[in-house]
């Protein structure tokens, strides 16, 4: 049976609240029978989100994490292109309504927050679009690690996840969403094949 596509995404902003941070840039993957069919990268114009220029305890300025300048930002796409792009990459994969479409990535529910924010700001309706519910590889982790099939190295970040899975990273510099998205698509394609060619015991918890 052929299993649905997934779309894998990442976005960089402006701060960890996205009721008032921007979104600066979004990178999305689609995924389907553990390949990336199609990558989507965009800068976004957000005048209304707040961008952190100081870093606030161990939170670093997001500035910096992503190092995409006020100038930069200001020539992004408006969140209403933002969306219609995305629109285009569902109908070329037939990703298309009535089906929802099911989202993945990386401690995904922050990113949701964010892509919200985007469809806010674009008019658009997120809740027709968009499964209720996600794949989020930081959750694979932890269940990977409980059953002793991988060490997260203390803790489950994309980069020790990465590290763990075999799934090279680069993380020298700044932060870029789209780099981000297309690893966490890899992880969990390296996850599936790893429940797969496991053996389920015959009496589970």
């Amino acid at each position: 049976m052929p299993r649905r596509k997934l779309l894998f995404l990442d976005f960089e902003t402006g701060g960890i609240e996205s009721e008032i941070h921007a979104v600066c840039s979004l990178g999305a993957v689609v995924v389907h029978e553990g390949f990336i069919d199609e990558t989507y990268y965009s800068v976004i114009n957000d005048p209304e989100g707040v961008v952190t220029t100081e870093d606030v305890g161990d939170i670093r300025a997001a500035s910096v994490t992503h190092g995409l300048s006020p100038e930069h930002r200001a020539e992004g796409k408006s969140p209403g292109q933002v969306v219609e792009d995305l629109e285009q990459l569902f109908m070329r994969h037939d990703m298309r309504l009535p089906r929802k479409v099911t989202l993945g990535g990386h401690h995904t529910q922050f990113d949701i927050g964010f892509l919200k924010r985007l469809y806010r700001l674009a008019k658009a309706d997120y809740s027709a679009r968009y499964e209720r519910r996600f794949i989020d590889t930081m959750a694979g982790a932890y269940c990977l690690e409980q059953a002793g099939r991988i060490e997260t190295y203390g803790e489950p970040s994309l980069v020790n996840v990465c590290k763990a899975m075999g799934v090279t990273l680069n993380r020298e510099g700044v932060h870029n969403a789209l780099e981000d998205a297309v690893a966490s698509a890899k992880v969990w394609g390296k996850m599936v094949a790893m429940i797969r060619h496991t053996e389920i015991p015959a009496h589970p918890l």
